[in-house]
């Protein structure tokens, strides 16, 4: 299966996938001071979370990647508090 993309801006919260997959990467773009990306394994926010990236009050780097190839088995759901700047790549699985 190929990976999805999907950049996600400002704070809230978006749900990429209702079926299972597998979390690839999550790059953030613009980071911003105090804020929290999550991911969780569900299709609504809350339950399993797969990640959660917190950044600094002091940034220490505006821009990064970071890879997860993790299994959600519910779907995928990303919140972000404070404003950013992020791209998702995930991919479906045939579960």
């Amino acid at each position: 299966m190929e990976n999805i993309q999907k950049n996600l801006t400002g704070a809230g919260e978006t749900t990429l996938s209702d079926r299972p997959c597998i979390l690839d990467k999550i790059t953030v773009n613009k980071a911003i001071a105090n804020g929290v990306i999550t991911a969780y394994d569900n299709s609504v926010t809350g339950g399993t979370v797969v990640a959660t990236i917190t950044e600094p009050a002091t940034l220490l780097q505006n821009h990064y990647t970071l890879e997860y190839n993790g299994v959600c088995k519910t779907g995928l759901t990303i919140s972000i508090t404070g404003a950013s700047n992020v791209t998702v790549s995930y991919r479906p699985t045939m579960a």
